[in-house]
């Protein structure tokens, strides 16, 4: 309550109770929420409300990864995704829009110009070449999409990050597109000043905001947009980070269509005269107290995943049997680490996934660089499997606060060399007067810097893991629902 109430910028209770009048309209409406949506789950406020439905305390998840001081001073404002059935989402939405009349906005969202599109618009420009021609089409495909984050300016010519690493350009690396604009200078003149700038808008597929003055009047220019369920629409003229400079903060709500499933089901179980999901106990429906089922996790070993939740994919059914999950924990885990990264970043002689793999199957004993890291990795055989591990470490063996090492958790996911640097030299110092040895000093900072390209928040995992369990326990009690 001190971070959400007493910081320095806003008091931030008006919008967990924006939330929980959402939750509370849905939940009247018999429409199901999710159970949580990125670090959202470490609130303790937003279990109490009704927001989420993972007890923090429990699942051992730190708030600060949600939220903190130092966060907010530095613009980050709390950022709750509450999901809800797709088929329900309009309805969510029109209760909002007739609650808070002119306070209710939509945000806008920009496309900007990509490298293979201000090729297409400067062909026809200059030449009158139509966006289709073979020849243009032809150079576009042999252009890969630009990496998310990545300047498009860089990403066509080149740069270097903050490691020190040279990433080459499209131009360099594509003899195709190379050749193009050497026929073609003045189309390269011309790609070089549109790219990046903005080329069209529409709405943001989840983002709105709520204020208690008159928007258009007295905050953001909006604009009037027309949506098949809703009619008009007002919609805000800023983007997301715009709209929070100006002083509201966007909240989100996502429709999933696993969770309009799910309703389904549960109301299809409940007309055949079975079982009431939706029933509540302290406003939680039983489908989220789900007992746990040894014939459930059976069907998971069998690799039944079919239409369940995150475990459907050809890439995790091919790793089921080697999880052989048995618990929630399990199923958690292997959202975290059955996706790119994980299955690829070096650990000892072989993967981070692999070594959990193996260690968790008995393959080979677990193994710590040292005695400090038990107490963090034991619930993960010594594998860092969730962002808050590395918190952990940080605050438990090098002497960080948990508001700290959460700016350096961020900080290492992108990769800036003079915070990394400060760090590993104070985990050094610290590892170095608890008696480690170099060599394991050396080798618990390049895992931590592989795991920051893999890296995922515990409290998503637990709460898309508990959604495939649910998935896959009335799959397997009620499988023609």
């Amino acid at each position: 309550l001190d971070v959400i109430m007493k910081n320095s910028t806003l008091n931030f209770i008006p919008y967990f109770l924006v939330y929980e009048d959402i939750g509370r309209f849905a939940r009247s409406q018999g429409i199901l929420q999710g159970i949580a949506r990125g670090s959202a789950g470490g609130s303790l406020l937003s279990y109490y409300l009704k927001i989420i439905h993972v007890d923090p305390i429990k699942a051992n998840l730190p708030f600060e990864r949600f939220l903190s001081h130092a966060r907010i001073r530095a613009g980050s404002f709390p950022d709750i995704d509450a999901d809800i059935g797709d088929r329900a989402r309009a309805l969510v939405m029109n209760y909002l829009r007739e609650k808070y009349k002119l306070g209710f906005a939509q945000i806008a969202t920009f496309q900007k110009m990509k490298t293979k599109n201000a090729i297409k618009d400067a062909m026809f420009a200059l030449y009158g070449r139509n966006r289709n021609d073979a020849e243009i089409k032809a150079l576009c495909d042999s252009i890969e999409d630009s990496q998310q984050g990545v300047d498009e300016h860089d990403f066509l010519y080149g740069y270097t990050d903050n490691e020190g690493n040279y990433n080459a350009g499209q131009v360099e690396m594509n003899p195709q597109l190379a050749n193009f604009f050497a026929t073609y200078p003045d189309v390269e003149k011309m790609v070089k000043k549109l790219i990046g700038t903005i080329r069209g808008w529409s709405r943001h597929a989840s983002a709105f905001v709520i204020s208690t003055l008159d928007l258009s009047a007295d905050r953001v220019p909006t604009m009037v947009m027309k949506d098949k369920e809703l009619g008009d629409l007002t919609c805000t003229q800023y983007d997301a980070s715009m709209v929070e400079k100006c002083g509201l903060v966007k909240a989100d709500i996502l429709g999933i269509k696993t969770l309009t499933a799910v309703s389904d089901c549960v109301a299809l179980v409940k007309k055949a005269g079975g079982l009431d999901y939706l029933a509540e106990e302290d406003g939680v429906p039983f489908v989220y107290r789900l007992p746990e089922d040894n014939g459930v996790y059976t069907d998971f070993y069998n690799k039944e995943t079919d239409s369940s939740f995150q475990f459907n994919t050809e890439l995790i059914k091919g790793y089921i049997q080697e999880f052989c999950p048995l618990k929630r924990e399990d199923l958690s885990a292997m959202t975290a680490l059955c996706r790119p990264g994980a299955l690829d970043a070096p650990l000892y002689n072989t993967t981070a996934a692999q070594y959990y793999m193996d260690a968790r199957n008995g393959k080979m004993d677990v193994k710590y660089l040292h005695d400090d890291l038990e107490s963090i990795l034991k619930d993960s055989n010594g594998v860092f499997v969730y962002q808050e591990e590395v918190m952990k470490f940080l605050v438990d063996i090098v002497g960080y606060t948990w508001e700290e090492s959460d700016i350096i958790r961020g900080a290492i996911a992108k990769k800036k060399h003079d915070v990394i640097m400060a760090t590993f030299g104070k985990i050094r110092e610290s590892c170095r007067k608890r008696g480690w040895t170099e060599q394991a000093i050396e080798t618990i900072c390049q895992q931590i810097q592989a795991f920051s390209r893999y890296s995922f928040n515990k409290s998503h995992s637990y709460a898309y893991g508990e959604l495939g369990y649910i998935t896959m326990y009335l799959k397997h009690h009620h499988p023609l629902e």
